[in-house]
């Protein structure tokens, strides 16, 4: 997926930044049921910019770099293994809520979404309760009650 005409090939991921580790991680998130919604897309836009307080013009070469990133790691403990490393549990917590915010975006959750989501949260350290409390917060949040 590319998101300008100007994408550029990306480092290899023991050199990637937080926010590219970041996004790249949304881009899994968001790619896991096989449909890229246009949802769950603008959530990625609006989380990046308020997570990382960037601009459309920052989100744009950054979500290039992401998905070059996403394509070339299909690990997803490695990636998430960089943002343990950097990031403290509030911070990989509150990822684990925008990770659920995106699923949830098209209102259903596929199982996919739900193993992608799971291992990415073992990669950040987060147990099975703190899974459940950030989809229950997800949920809370867009007023959903999904299965």
């Amino acid at each position: 997926m590319t998101f300008s005409d100007h994408s550029k090939p990306t480092d290899t991921v023991k050199n990637l930044d937080i926010q590219t580790a970041a996004a790249a991680l949304m881009i899994k998130v968001m790619e896991a049921d096989g449909v890229v919604d246009k949802l769950e897309l603008a959530n990625v836009i609006e989380i990046l910019r308020n997570q990382f307080l960037m601009t459309s013009d920052e989100i744009i070469p950054l979500l290039d770099r992401a998905s070059a990133a996403s394509n070339q790691e299909k690990s997803l403990e490695t990636l998430a293994g960089k943002l343990c490393r950097d990031w403290g549990p509030k911070e990989r917590s509150q990822l684990l809520d925008d990770f659920w915010l995106i699923a949830i975006s098209d209102n259903d959750i596929d199982f996919g979404e739900r193993a992608v989501i799971d291992s990415i949260a073992r990669g950040l350290g987060l147990g099975a309760n703190d899974i459940q409390a950030a989809r229950t917060k997800a949920e809370q949040k867009l007023e959903l009650n999904t299965p």
